[in-house]
């Protein structure tokens, strides 16, 4: 047994369910992920994905105020409020929304 090996297996014998070395590939991470968590990935084509704003006006930004609340929930990894304060935005500032073509 190399002394790889050899920590390897003090790691599984620890509780661990598997080891995964440096650097870490995508595909093995998320192969683990599946393996462990009984994962069953779903693969859909977004029809949407690649429609963006086609309009000619300037871009518009979040004022500091907002940028701020912002970047406080994602210190937080606050997903849920992000998502809503971002419709907040959307539907209280017109001008953030892609306008309407």
């Amino acid at each position: 047994m190399s002394a790889s090996a050899f920590k390897d297996y003090k790691r599984l014998e620890a509780g661990c369910d598997g080891f995964i070395a440096k650097p870490v590939r995508t595909k093995v991470l998320f192969d683990c992920l599946q393996k462990h968590l009984n994962l069953t990935y779903i693969y859909e084509v977004n029809e949407n994905h690649h429609k963006v704003c086609q309009n000619e006006s300037p871009l518009v930004g979040p004022n500091s105020e907002q940028a701020t609340i912002l970047f406080n929930l994602t210190l937080r990894g606050d997903i849920e409020g992000i998502i809503e304060y971002v419709k907040k935005l959307k539907q209280n500032n017109e001008q953030l929304a892609c306008p309407k073509n």
